[in-house]
């Protein structure tokens, strides 16, 4: 959330200013409403597509409708893979790239790659978000939101026709976190959930009276499969009271459930995505330092899993590490960071060390990394051009745009 509010912000500002200069074409709200959203892009495991959102205004029904294309890393043609009124999001690549899982209707579903023979994995009464394949691809891992109490979906199911069938439409509660924003958090819990890539009933991996993951405003997946498929990664606050905390901890999970079992207690300050080197020596993750204080800077940490010690990898880097990615040999990190009103890509040794920034004057985000180590991809906005894919080389040159979906529109301005 806080990431699209960046963006949006910076959307409007870029217009506002073009409008001013091209008096010949006055930019309005309307006009800004028929840029189209492109986002979430997502490397194929052998390095040559692509995956990505486009969103667009659907002003009769009002609301964005987003759907799913995918094309060629090195350019050509784009091919939508769903369609119709419901959006499609969240589209993830099967390890051998033969599948595509994403969301749509609230539901987890799959589909081949080229969008034919789509079909539901999730029949969950309380919805399905969020899906992360297995390395092995037998498992698909993602989020609902549920009652605590209850311990299956017919429980959940039962819960929310009593909910729509009472009068009775007043909140009451007893603790915070009630409400943020415009979402009500006083009765569910997001849980973390398993379920087989063919489908079947969905397995709670985190029952109990908390969120895991968190709630959090920036939207990212908070989880990870271990490199053997046995076991996930996940955030969970163990505090009492979350809505005045932010010690949000590294847990580790069996895929064959069980007590979670928190890696980073010692902190109480803010821990969130978590992810395996290759060969499962460590997890990489982001952390804050200081409890309770939303606004710390964020650095990258490695836990090693055989000693249990944790070290900071960006020491002495002076901003803020805003999305990461491990290469594919496990050896480096690339990461984003906030700098003078751009988000370049650095790298850095996962043994720590200086990062070096690699790709400047952008402002980088969604940042992917091929299987083969050899392409780096991104989604760019500046102040002004809308959000386009675009990737560079492993090293950070040849920086290029892979998607012009917003080409013909802005050519005029």
């Amino acid at each position: 959330m806080k990431r699209f509010v960046i963006a949006i912000s910076v959307l409007v500002i870029a217009f506002a200013s073009l409008a001013t200069a091209q008096e010949s074409r006055r930019f309005t709200v309307e006009e800004l409403l028929k840029v189209r959203r492109v986002g979430d892009p997502q490397v194929s495991p052998d390095g040559r597509r692509v995956a990505l959102t486009i969103g667009d205004v659907n002003f009769d029904a009002n609301k964005t409708i987003t759907h799913i294309y995918v094309m060629p890393l090195d350019g050509g043609s784009m091919k939508q893979l769903t369609s119709g009124d419901r959006s499609a999001t969240s589209p993830r690549w099967s390890p051998d790239g033969k599948k595509i899982a994403y969301t749509t209707g609230g539901q987890i579903w799959v589909m081949d790659n080229d969008g034919d023979h789509k079909g539901q994995v999730t029949k969950i009464s309380t919805s399905a978000a969020a899906p992360v394949w297995s390395p092995d691809g037998k498992w698909i891992a993602f989020t609902s939101d549920v009652y605590p109490d209850c311990s299956d979906d017919d429980c959940n199911k039962r819960k929310d026709e009593e909910a729509d069938k009472s009068k009775v439409k007043a909140h009451i509660t007893t603790r915070l976190l009630f409400r943020h924003w415009d979402e009500w958090r006083d009765v569910k819990r997001t849980h973390l959930f398993i379920v087989s890539s063919k489908g079947g009933t969905a397995r709670d991996l985190t029952p109990g009276d908390f969120d895991s993951p968190p709630y959090a405003v920036a939207g990212d997946v908070d989880y990870a499969f271990s490199p053997d498929s046995k076991e996930l990664a996940y955030l969970r606050n163990p505090d009492k009271v979350e809505a005045i905390s932010t010690n949000s901890d590294i847990y580790i999970v069996p895929i064959t459930g069980g007590m979670g079992r928190n890696l980073t207690s010692r902190n109480k300050g803010y821990e969130d995505s978590p992810m395996y080197t290759k060969d499962g020596l460590y997890i990489i993750y982001r952390s804050q330092a200081t409890a309770g204080f939303e606004a710390d800077r964020w650095r990258l940490m490695a836990y090693n899993r055989a000693t249990g010690a944790t070290a900071e990898i960006t020491r002495g880097f002076d901003l803020q590490v805003e999305e990461a990615a491990l290469s594919p040999d496990g050896n480096s990190v690339y990461f984003t960071a906030a700098e003078r009103g751009h988000a370049p890509i650095y790298k850095v040794a996962l043994a720590g060390g200086i990062p070096q920034k690699i790709v400047s004057d952008v402002f980088a985000s969604g940042l992917q990394v091929s299987g083969d180590g050899n392409s780096l991809v991104f989604v760019n906005s500046s102040m002004a051009m809308p959000a386009e894919i675009y990737r560079a080389n492993g090293t950070g040159g040849g920086v290029a745009a892979v998607t012009n979906v917003n080409g013909d529109f802005m050519a005029p301005l």
